[in-house]
């Protein structure tokens, strides 16, 4: 095999399902013991980005990759993990971890897929925080279905193949670099030297990053060529090694098709220099003396482009994925924004969603709604407040709220999506997306009439609607939880009783979806006022408990949520002491497996805390809110909506204790950012508005 056929990183291999050029690189990397996840993740990632990817991974999933090497991460146009126990346990030498951090330090898009039910309790307090994740196993959390998400996710960051295209023909020039593959190290320096210079910045850079997969590599350097306008020598003094492939092939080649030929020296040594030159003397007669980066321009023949806002748009396009140029984010940012400035609507929605979703940038709010905002204006001002196009931008603006969790702001822009969808008859499938986040933002809002209702009306278009199974479960257990949080209780378990029906007759007695629809009934069965209902509910949480342990073992998130689900049955049927001790059993168990700063171990906190409440013990209890409060706030950020629960609950505590003032300046801090966040029908919204009302004349200054 040719050193051109050859990966650059030898410990790489990639799999692809397109032939020819693909930009749109995908890093897949785990826990040593989830490589078996490869398959399945690799199978939907191409069925949903259309095949237009290249997937690598390391040839060992147990190797360490060396720091010097890190390097093409940042390449990469995503990175992909299975998110899994494993993965998350603390105390662990998780190579995986190390490598999804240099992603997000150089801002790649990372996609995490959640392949164990219960591990979005563990996932926001770990290394990936807000990042939005996708789960074909996690039933219920969430309505929008997962074959949508991954739908979206790729429809929003890879490009089409016709987009391509147009970038393609937007360059001025085209230059092949011709190097050896001990020197690949200098090639991207050079090229953004090169593009540095404004006169080359539209010159495209064909290297051996491109080679198409499964091809004839000698036949695709070959057209390459000849598509080029000139070809640049990387000249180290490994060019002359004997039976090299750039000697005794592409630099023949170049000569034999006539085209410029321009030596570039990576670091001057005039020794290097002249041996190189004597060498190819002798080979081939004629190679040229080196040219500095600066005598570039006028070299060779460009074409000259117009710098009109569409243009700047297509070559920002162009250095934001790495489309024959290097990858370069921040010229990537300058040229958008200035097309986006200068009318490209396509631009202004383009850096929306990059800034939504950090995808070569920080993650940042303002900017993502300001050019959000900018492309719904222009929108409506094109095609009309009630076209299609207006108001799938305006409910991509109330997604974005949403993401950044500014649900009052996000539910306007859907609610005011949703009227225009009703009164002009309009698209079904859009109509459906903006129920789900309509009902999502309701639930966190605590609105939970208003997300009955929507939840409602999703379930109708469900059921006409030919959807998989996952995708109704997901819907219907969002309509059970609206029901029992705005006080259906009855309404609520006859769904999950069909729900827990449904998947043992679909999947089995045994699948965890089952077992999580029978701990979902075994809860609203606790929850009935008659005890015959609770002592059911008891005997639910047992089976389903005692086969958690059977599949996933004793320590696994799922088997400890479920532990801490049969702790609080018992608490309902008055045996406190029994309850208290197995709370105090999982606490210990999540955090020493899994560390005290994840949402597992707060949430088990919190429970613990609660049941000391009840029994009394008001010390131990203030003592677990304030320590829950402050992890929240260091792990979260005091603005988080789990933080400003946490929040509540402490001030309460603080005022069960007596001390009212600390409590008085929480709710005075937090009541108005709680409401805005949560919304003023939230329990917790409500608990700071009454204690900053209840004290606000003797503490207030």
């Amino acid at each position: 095999m040719n050193e051109n056929e050859k990966l650059r990183i030898d410990f790489l291999k990639v799999e692809s399902r397109k032939p020819g050029e693909t930009f749109n690189k995908v890093y897949f990397t785990c826990h040593k013991n989830d490589a078996h996840y490869y398959d399945e993740m690799a199978f939907d990632v191409f069925k949903y980005s259309g095949e237009s990817c290249r997937i690598y991974r390391k040839k060992n999933d147990s190797f360490k990759i060396p720091d010097e090497e890190m390097g093409f991460i940042e390449d990469m146009s995503l990175v992909i993990v299975p998110v899994t126990s494993e993965l998350l346990k603390v105390n662990e030498d998780n190579i995986a971890l190390g490598e999804i951090d240099i992603a997000f330090k150089h801002n790649v898009t990372v996609l995490p897929f959640v392949m164990e039910p219960e591990l979005d309790k563990l996932y926001e307090s770990s290394v990936f925080g807000k990042t939005q994740w996708v789960s074909s196993k996690i039933i219920g959390k969430g309505t929008v279905p997962y074959e949508e998400k991954l739908k979206r996710f790729f429809d929003e960051r890879f490009l089409k193949d016709e987009t391509i295209q147009r970038i393609k023909k937007e360059f001025s020039s085209r230059i092949f670099f011709s190097y050896r593959k001990k020197d690949r190290g200098y090639v991207k320096p050079l090229m953004k030297d090169i593009h540095d210079r404004n006169e080359l910045r539209d010159v495209a850079i064909w290297y051996d990053e491109y080679l198409p997969l499964a091809e004839d590599y000698s036949i695709n350097i070959d057209h390459e060529i000849d598509k080029s306008n000139a070809v640049a020598f990387l000249v180290t003094d490994n060019l002359i090694e004997p039976g090299n492939y750039v000697k005794t092939v592409e630099y023949p080649k170049s000569k034999d098709k006539n085209k410029v030929i321009l030596p570039i020296e990576p670091e001057k040594n005039e020794a290097i220099r002249r041996h190189v030159k004597d060498d190819f003397d002798k080979f081939i007669p004629g190679f040229p003396e080196c040219v500095e980066i600066d005598e570039l321009p006028g070299k060779f023949e460009c074409e000259a482009k117009e710098d009109t806002p569409e243009h700047k748009y297509l070559m920002g396009l162009a250095y934001h994925n790495g489309i024959d140029v290097e990858k370069d984010s921040s010229r990537a940012v300058c040229l958008l924004t200035e097309a986006a400035e200068s009318g490209d609507i396509a631009a202004a929605s383009y850096l929306s969603i990059m800034y939504r979703a950090g995808n070569g940038v920080s993650p940042d709010c303002a900017e993502s709604i300001k050019w959000g905002e900018l492309y719904r204006n222009s929108m409506i001002e094109e095609f009309g407040e009630s076209s299609y196009f207006a108001v799938l931008a305006e409910y991509n603006l109330g997604y974005t709220y949403c993401f950044f969790e500014e649900y009052k702001k996000a539910y306007k822009s859907c609610i005011k999506a949703y009227n225009l969808l009703r009164s002009s008859d309009g698209n079904g499938e859009l109509l459906s997306n903006v129920l789900r986040s309509l009902s999502d933002i309701c639930l966190k809002r605590g609105e939970h009439d208003k997300a009955a209702e929507f939840c409602e009306e999703l379930n109708k278009y469900v059921g006409v609607k030919k959807l998989s199974e996952d995708s109704i479960l997901a819907v219907r257990s969002n309509l059970a939880a609206a029901y029992y949080s705005c006080g259906q209780t009855d309404k609520a378990i006859k769904l999950v009783k069909e729900l827990y029906e449904f998947c043992k007759n679909y999947y089995s007695g045994d699948d965890y979806r089952t077992l999580a629809a029978l701990s979902n009934l075994a809860t609203l069965y606790a929850k009935h006022e008659r005890q015959e209902m609770k002592m059911t509910g008891l005997s639910m949480q047992k089976e389903a408990y005692s086969k958690l342990c059977k599949i996933f073992g004793d320590v696994h998130p799922a088997v400890l949520q479920s532990r801490l689900n049969l702790a609080t049955v018992y608490g309902r049927i008055g045996n406190l002491k029994r309850s208290l001790k197995m709370k105090e059993e999982v606490y210990e168990l999540c955090k020493n497996n899994y560390g005290e700063r994840n949402y597992l171990t707060l949430n088990a906190m919190n429970n613990l805390a609660y049941t000391y409440g009840i029994m009394e013990m008001q010390d131990e209890a203030l003592a677990l809110k304030k320590r829950s409060y402050d992890l929240h706030n260091d792990v979260l950020g005091a603005t988080h909506p789990n933080t400003l629960i946490a929040c509540a609950n402490f001030a309460y505590s603080l005022i069960l204790s007596g001390d009212t003032e600390i409590a008085f300046e929480l709710a005075k801090s937090f009541r108005y950012v709680c409401g805005q966040k949560l919304g003023r029908k939230h329990i917790s919204s409500d608990t700071l508005e009454r204690i900053y009302q209840n004290y606000k004349d003797k503490y207030e200054k």
